[in-house]
């Protein structure tokens, strides 16, 4: 890095061997103390200068430091800082050096320079060291205009670069625009030349009223909004654009990459040589000179070389002149035959496989056979000296793909696999397999690689002009190594599924024969279900018929002996008694029945049963007894130890309500709700108080014992003076 410093009594220029370039930009206009090696040194001119070697750009530091923090701004400023304690800032390239969450706390600046673009009220600045964007924000009066030197005061902002926002500003002095740079593409693309005045220099090969195509040294830049009062003449021309540039970017402000088309303001084009009106009259050059030396060599200097057309791929010909080959890129579109010659003028790169001719015109001036072609062995297939040359090799084929617009051909040469590329027309391929021995002849297409750096290719390609340049010299064995493997894959793929079929069958045989034990086991479960169900039922219709029936005749007696005046009053009291336990008896007797009995074993006839008991509690009372019971029941299964363990619940809390509710309504609700079954027994009686959170006596707990034991949950809430809710939850799912 070249520096140069300006003291009392001279200047002296400092060669920077190594170290960070942003650092030294951010000392621009500093004192600074620097170290290194004194060297006499001469001028173009042969005047003697000095120099000073410097190893590292750490050697170059401020002068003075008074605040660790202040190491990127020069000593003078230290004292010029606001209440806010932020710098006042007075040249661009410290502003365009803060970061992005500095720039936006708004520090003070006051900046001298030259206005170099307008964009509405806004422009750019440019001082000694830097460019940079303002914004007019609305302020009053004519905004500055561009060449006028200015002094601006506003504050730091931050967009897509560090800018400023303009408080006051006032012109100076008339001014001229600064020296543009000439940047590479690399610098356009980082976007580190935000708002510099630049200079880019090219072949305008594509000129519109507001657009334009330039050809430079790197590649092909488009630019738009260029406002061109005459475009005429300026197609084909050397020309010069110079504007302030302003990377392209996204709504998140990122650089867009590509970067065309690029936007300049302040656009000025001017033209260095005109367009030739009669290009086809500029000397001929031979294809191998094109990498020797030439003083007069220049990348946007047009050269004309004439030769044969060999082969065209995607808009590129190849061309061969003499025992070198070329490729070119037309201009514009044309329509060129294999085997015509040509001339051609275009702009040579020089940095692939083979010299290319870029925007190149096109002549046609005869048309002759292809020259021979060139064999090649097995050991000099990948030499870039080789592009656009027509060359003859023999490989074996591996594969062939068809597509719409060309057929492929994958080859092996020795170690080597390559393409080979034929044009789809309606010709028939020669019968050719896979394996076979093939002939081609074609234009070999280069892949990578850079002749002039010596770097060799890194592939190739060969492209055919018709069926006629495949040549089978030996057609593949059936017996092939590929055929080998089809036939141990062929055999391998029977023999696995041969094996899964297997597998599968003593799979099928096992869950079948799981399948037979469960369905054995469940039959046996129904038979004997069925068994204790009939057991169950000859039970319950023998204590019926015959217990029942003798029970019944017991108290009919004892009623009818205990009226009879005959018998004395103490035998007759005794025999009241005896009638009344028959009676009761028989009600226990007539519960134990419907528990037993099997066909009472679903829900709607466990609530026909609640009901009928609740009625009956409540007939010798003079408590009104209300029924609310769902009426579609679903028809779920219960055993007999739920349905008498609900039965036994239910008739506790009827009794209980009966000797201590005092209440005169009672209600009985069943209801069927997601699978579970709600039963509750109310009563607007007296209620109860519980003592320490335990229930007056054993029933409460008996309850909740039995329902706990089939599944359910009891609860009771005794409300002193308002009455008794019971409630029974059971999840029959």
């Amino acid at each position: 890095m070249d520096v140069e410093l300006a003291f009392d009594t001279g200047r002296i220029h400092l060669k920077v061997l190594a170290g960070n370039y942003n650092s030294l930009k951010k000392l621009l206009h500093s004192r600074v103390k620097v170290s290194g090696i004194y060297e006499n040194a001469y001028d173009a001119d042969g005047q003697g200068v000095s120099t000073l070697l410097v190893p590292d750009s750490s050697n170059i530091i401020l002068a003075a430091m008074d605040s660790p923090n202040l190491t990127d701004f020069p000593t003078s400023l230290k004292t010029n800082s606001t209440p806010a304690g932020l710098l006042l800032l007075t040249k661009v390239i410290q502003v365009k050096s803060l970061s992005r969450a500095e720039a936006q706390r708004g520090y003070p600046v006051k900046i001298q320079g030259v206005i170099t673009a307008r964009s509405g009220s806004d422009f750019v600045i440019q001082d000694s060291t830097w460019s940079i964007f303002c914004y007019w924000n609305g302020l009053g009066g004519e905004p500055p205009g561009i060449g006028d030197y200015w002094e601006i005061e506003g504050v730091s902002d931050v967009v897509f670069a560090p800018d400023i926002i303009v408080k006051r500003g006032s012109f100076l002095r008339p001014g001229i625009l600064p020296e543009p740079i000439r940047p590479t593409q690399d610098e356009l693309i980082n976007g580190s030349l935000d708002a510099q005045y630049i200079e880019l220099r090219g072949i305008a090969t594509a000129v519109e009223t507001n657009a334009m195509t330039l050809l430079t040294h790197e590649g092909k830049m488009q630019f738009n909004d260029l406002e061109l009062k005459d475009p005429n003449g300026l197609e084909g021309a050397l020309v010069r654009i110079r504007g302030v540039y302003i990377p392209n970017r996204d709504t998140n402000q990122m650089i867009r990459v590509p970067l065309s088309p690029l936007r300049l303001f302040n656009v000025l084009v001017s033209m260095d040589e005109p367009a030739p009106s009669r290009p086809f009259e500029i000397p001929l050059k031979r294809a191998s000179d094109l990498l020797f030396f030439d003083a007069h060599a220049d990348a946007l200097r047009r050269i004309k070389i004439s030769g044969q057309v060999l082969a065209e791929r995607q808009g590129e010909y190849f061309l061969m002149d003499g025992d070198s080959g070329l490729r070119f890129e037309p201009g514009k579109p044309v329509k060129l035959q294999t085997g015509d010659l040509v001339e051609v003028v275009g702009f040579p790169d020089v940095s692939g496989p083979s010299p290319v001719l870029r925007e190149a015109l096109v002549r046609v001036t005869g048309k002759a056979g292809l020259p021979k072609a060139r064999s090649l062995s097995e050991t000099d297939v990948a030499d870039g000296k080789l592009d656009a040359k027509l060359v003859s090799m023999e490989s074996r084929l591996i594969s062939v793909n068809v597509d719409h617009s060309e057929k492929t051909l994958e080859l092996q040469s020795g170690t080597r696999n390559y393409i080979a590329r034929l044009v789809n027309t309606n010709d028939v391929l020669p019968g050719i397999l896979p394996g076979s021995l093939l002939k081609l002849t074609g234009t070999y297409v280069a892949q990578g690689g850079a002749r002039a750096s010596g770097r060799d290719v890194d592939s190739f390609e060969l492209l055919l002009n018709s069926p006629s340049d495949i040549r089978v010299l030996a057609r593949p064995s059936w017996w092939t190594f590929r055929h080998t493997l089809t036939i141990i894959g062929v055999m391998v793929i029977v023999i696995v599924v041969s094996l899964i079929w297997i597998t599968q069958l003593h799979r099928q045989v096992e869950e079948r024969s799981l399948q037979l034990a469960s369905e054995i086991k469940a039959r046996e479960q129904a038979e004997y279900q069925r068994a204790l169900e009939a057991e169950r039922t000859r039970i319950a219709q023998d204590l019926h018929d015959e217990l029942g029936a003798t029970l019944t005749e017991i108290r009919f007696l004892g009623a009818v002996k205990s009226r009879d005046s005959l018998i004395p009053e103490t035998t007759r009291s005794h025999l009241k008694e005896v009638s009344e336990k028959s009676r009761q008896m028989v009600s226990s007797l007539d519960e134990i029945v419907w528990a037993v009995n099997p066909a009472n074993d679903s829900l709607p006839n466990l609530a026909n049963y609640l009901c009928h008991v609740a009625e009956e509690f409540f007939r010798a009372t003079e408590m009104r007894c209300r029924l609310d019971v769902d009426q579609s029941l679903p028809e779920v299964t219960l055993t007999s130890e739920v349905r008498h363990n609900l039965y036994l619940v239910v008739r506790e809390a009827l009794n209980n309500v009966v000797k201590h509710s005092h209440a005169t309504e009672a209600w009985l609700r069943i209801h069927w709700k997601d699978k579970i079954l709600h039963i509750e027994i109310e009563d607007n009686g007296s209620g109860f108080i519980r003592k320490n959170g335990s229930s007056p006596g054993n029933g409460l707990p008996n309850m909740s014992r039995r329902l706990k034991k089939i599944g359910g949950v009891f609860e009771c809430d005794a409300r002193p003076g308002h009455g008794t809710i019971c409630r029974i939850n059971l999840s029959l799912a």
